[in-house]
């Protein structure tokens, strides 16, 4: 595609192609059996990744939760600071 693109460019300072070329451009798909397994490879890893976004998202909401406590227990006295 670059290839092509830049045989049609026009324009020395900005480079301008028009609609009539741009309809013009060979491009190359994949079989429609092949452009399925690639849809379907997506979804699956889309739900795999909205799974781990909301695992870490939960473990990061309890980090927080369990700082303000710890932050609060040392306040308060209920828990001993070390001194190092």
């Amino acid at each position: 595609m670059t290839e092509q693109l830049n045989t049609i460019f026009v324009g020395a300072t900005f480079k301008r192609i028009n609609v009539a070329d741009i309809k013009a451009l060979a491009v190359v798909c994949p079989p429609k059996k092949e452009q399925d397994a690639i849809v379907d490879f997506l979804d699956a890893e889309g739900v795999r990744f909205d799974r781990l976004q909301s695992a870490y998202t939960r473990q990061l909401e309890l980090l927080t939760e369990y700082l303000a406590a710890l932050i609060h227990e040392c306040v308060t006295g209920q828990r001993a600071v070390p001194a190092h």
